[in-house]
């Protein structure tokens, strides 16, 4: 998969969250229902933009079932945090795993216990 196809925009994102959280194939309108389910109030024809932007940056596979065509994620969401994690190390912190890291710590956002999770990980890697 060409990464730089895969750039989805924050409202692109919100259609492979539910892609994601899925787990199988939807018709448009049956996104468009999940949608709604999670109080996204968007009309109709702007969730079909968004998935017309997700087939031709290859984020979604489009396949005719019946009459409709049911949509699917080219991409793990755990393939896909791994891209943006990479793209946002590169882009804010020059590559620098421990820039990140501290960022993380200083941001006070990092409970205690997610800091002892990241130290047996770390301790690991010894």
């Amino acid at each position: 998969m060409n990464k730089d196809l895969l750039m989805p925009s924050e409202a692109e994102l919100e259609v492979m969250k539910v892609l994601w959280e899925e787990g199988k194939a939807l018709s448009a309108p049956e996104i468009v229902q999940r949608l709604k389910e999670k109080h996204i109030k968007w009309e109709k024809s702007t969730i079909y933009t968004l998935i017309d932007r997700l087939v031709k940056k290859k984020a979604i596979k489009q396949e005719k079932k019946d009459k409709l065509y049911h949509y699917s994620p080219s991409i793990s969401k755990e393939e896909y945090a791994k891209i943006e994690t990479a793209r946002v190390l590169n882009k804010l912190f020059n590559g620098s795993v421990k820039d990140l890291i501290a960022a993380l710590v200083e941001s006070e956002n990092l409970k205690k216990e997610e800091l002892e999770e990241i130290k047996k990980l770390l301790g690991k890697e010894e």
